[in-house]
């Protein structure tokens, strides 16, 4: 029986400091808002925007202006915030079901975020909502006009290039690709709805998700270096 035992404790706790990534990461986003301001860079909006119009002549939210509709925003959010059920629900499957593969998606994901934040603190920028003037503002009835305060209010004002939004998502989808095919069909949809949302209600230039791209492959190249230098080595 203590044989037993033994292996489910120690399974246990390394959930626990796996999961420790995810509250330290939530602390830090939130203390970026206080210190990114303090040390002194300036928002780099204004390049951004620029680098938008060099690609593709005009930034989303401006271009796509003309497609403004309430039903087609209240998607939009729906969208944008499937992110959230992915994020946390994307790696509860592995956490409850394959300890290592747990482990090999917290060590990419984080990576990644890791990245993102580095870039936050030396490029930040507040997003097209913050920084432009848009003659029509966003309303969708049945989902947009009541969360969108609290989704603008959960922002810590520095946190668009690169877009987290696509390049978390992304490299979800990348995971489920390899250990979870199904899961990767269910979701794909959702997701391109989610990146495009990103762009459509304000949030993100077009450069933020090609920057968010990068960071997906980035965190998705060192989850397979990781499992490939730990394959042979017992986790409990």
């Amino acid at each position: 029986s203590s044989l037993r035992i033994a292996p489910t404790r120690r399974a246990w706790r390394w959930r626990v400091r796996l999961l420790f990534y995810p509250c330290a990461m939530g602390i830090s986003f939130y203390a970026m808002g206080v210190a990114v301001p303090l040390l002194g860079h300036g928002k780099v909006d204004t390049i951004l925007l620029g680098w938008d119009r060099a690609l593709i002549g005009e930034t989303p939210a401006v271009a796509w202006q003309s497609w403004l509709n309430p039903h087609l925003e209240d998607l939009a959010m729906a969208g944008y915030l499937f992110f959230f059920y992915y994020l946390v629900g994307g790696p509860a499957v592995y956490c409850v079901s394959n300890l290592r593969l747990f482990r090999k998606c917290i060590v990419g994901l984080f990576t990644m975020y890791g990245l993102a934040f580095m870039s936050y603190t030396v490029m930040p920028a507040g997003g097209p909502w913050r920084w432009m003037t848009f003659a029509q503002p966003l309303h969708g009835p049945l989902l947009l006009d009541w969360v969108l305060a609290p989704v603008n209010a959960g922002s810590n004002a520095v946190d668009v290039f690169p877009s987290v939004h696509l390049a978390a998502s992304l490299y979800l989808l990348l995971f489920d690709w390899q250990h979870g095919r199904r899961r990767f069909w269910i979701y794909l949809l959702p997701c391109v709805v989610l990146w495009w949302s990103t762009m459509f209600l304000r949030f993100h230039y077009f450069v933020d998700l090609l920057a968010g791209a990068a960071m997906a492959m980035a965190g998705w190249w060192m989850a397979r270096q990781y499992e490939a230098e730990t394959k042979n080595q017992p986790m409990l």
